[in-house]
């Protein structure tokens, strides 16, 4: 069976690097990771077909159908991995591929919006590679081997975990190419917890990527309301081959109560309703790109669905423009949290009167600053912020969590109980010191709507006993120390003029 048991063990750090070099040289590892993941979809979705489990429910051996929640995936012959596994000892690999995916996406497109470019492999490059027919032999054979590991531990299916531990395996070893497309485990916990979803709540992510933080609410809201289904998801993926991947991150996540839309959100917004208004939500969440530059401003100066009446971000940095579209797309009761780089809480120019109409107007709820290197791609701190309509009083709670972590050299993370510490002091009026304040909105404007976070949380200096008798000591054994020891190299150094001289 397909476990998530010990996968950072023995599968991430050694059989995903020799995969790798297997096919090195053969294939660019932006074409590599599109298809390998396509690959394990199938493979994953055939060993689920087979194996019984109350996620997912089959209506009989005959049949090709598996139903999610009530809802019917077809696994057509064509997309069999055991069909394509057995033909790939054949020449045209890369075609039978292509049919593959054409034919999963026909029979279920509902889910894909006719999203064909998103999976397709691109069979007219690889034909023109020598290698073509070795490197899927090659990919048929390395996903089987790591099928036929987890099939190993015989304890539950969890395909949609070991799916999206591959999707952040790729993200970190392509870091500078990740962007947001991906959000870390740990900040998803983070965000659930702060404004965790309620029975019959929509959630809406505008720059959903691979799903992960989605489906971390989804995650939540099943272990915590069990009667119910699964909750309602709605998001949107400028990139089609991220959009198409997070459409397989839901099935084998067991959730197809979702609405992933493909296009550009600030540009092309695809959640309207009947009247052409932006639909609202009750939860918006989102982890999106940095300080976007050339994010629409001047095609978007008379926005028709009128987004930026508080303000219009500047050309260069779309960070607000992301966070007046979101406030724009949650209900009257609404709650959102984005995750931003730090300088959104104390630039200038246009952002600074942004910061001050949403702070007058009451939306802000919190303000969390995190550590550095939580995200992949990027050093940087970064900072939470919590928005709410429907607020009961007029501060605004200020968290440092920034010296709270597990280090990596790679990615920094959370741990359960920095994740707890935060949730805990967001949810308690008491102040913690050094720790979280709750400021009003009258040192707010005192502080010029600033929501740098060094200027509400004070860290307390240590003050530290000196014994001056004790350095001057120490001071003037060193000046001794030094005296002698340069005494001697001069000793050297006469020695070996000496020595020249004579030569």
């Amino acid at each position: 069976m397909i476990t998530a048991n010990n996968l950072n063990q023995y599968i991430f750090h050694k059989d995903l690097s020799e995969n790798l070099n297997l096919v090195r040289g053969i294939i660019t590892f932006d074409d590599y990771k599109p298809i390998f993941l396509v690959m394990l979809f199938f493979r994953f979705i055939k060993t689920i077909k087979m194996e019984n489990n109350s996620n997912y429910k089959i209506i009989s051996k005959e049949d090709n159908d598996i139903y999610f929640d009530k809802q019917k995936i077809i696994l057509p012959k064509e997309s069999d991995f055991d069909y394509l596994l057995s033909k790939s000892h054949l020449n045209n690999n890369s075609s039978r591929f292509e049919e593959a995916i054409h034919q999963f996406i026909s029979k279920n497109h509902t889910l894909f919006t006719n999203n064909n470019f998103g999976l397709s492999n691109n069979k007219t490059k690889y034909l023109e590679i020598k290698e073509s027919d070795l490197l899927f032999r090659k990919l048929f054979n390395i996903v089987e081997k790591i099928n036929s590991k987890l099939s190993k531990d015989k304890i539950s299916i969890e395909a949609g975990k070991i799916f999206e531990s591959y999707i952040s395996y790729f993200s970190l070893i392509d870091s500078r190419n990740a962007g947001q497309s991906y959000t870390q485990s740990s900040l998803n916990e983070l965000l659930v917890k702060l404004i965790p979803p309620q029975k019959s709540q929509t959630i809406y992510d505008p720059a959903c990527g691979t799903g992960s933080l989605l489906l971390s609410f989804n995650n939540f809201f099943i272990e915590n309301h069990r009667d119910e289904s699964n909750c309602l998801l709605f998001g949107q993926e400028i990139n089609a081959t991220t959009h198409a991947i997070a459409i397989l991150n839901m099935i084998l996540h067991g959730n197809l109560s979702h609405t992933l839309e493909l296009g550009n959100t600030l540009l092309d917004p695809k959640f309207i309703d009947q009247n052409s208004n932006l639909i609202q939500f009750d939860i918006a969440i989102s982890n999106p790109p940095f300080t976007l530059n050339n994010w629409g401003h001047d095609e978007l100066i008379n926005d028709k669905f009128k987004r930026f009446t508080l303000g219009m971000p500047p050309k260069s940095k779309g960070d607000f423009a992301f966070i007046l579209h979101m406030i724009n797309s949650i209900n009257d009761n609404g709650r959102m949290a984005i995750i931003v780089p730090n300088g959104v809480l104390f630039r200038g120019g246009s952002e600074a009167e942004i910061r001050k109409n949403l702070i007058e107007k009451n939306l802000i709820d919190a303000v969390i600053g995190l550590p550095e290197k939580l995200i992949f791609g990027t050093s940087i701190p970064i900072v939470v912020l919590i928005f709410k309509k429907n607020k009961n009083n007029n501060n605004i709670k200020f968290i440092d969590a920034s010296k709270n972590f597990i280090f990596d050299k790679n990615l920094n993370s959370l741990s359960i109980e920095n994740i707890e510490e935060i949730v805990t002091a967001y949810n308690q009026e008491n102040n913690i010191v050094d720790f979280s304040y709750n400021a009003t909105i009258n040192e707010i404007r005192n502080n010029e709507y600033n929501l740098n976070i060094s200027r509400y949380i004070k860290h307390k200096e240590i003050n530290v006993k000196v014994d001056l008798v004790a350095i001057q000591e120490e001071h003037s054994n060193l000046k001794k120390e030094l005296n002698i020891l340069e005494n001697e190299m001069q000793s050297y150094l006469n020695k070996w003029r000496l020595k020249d001289m004579e030569l």
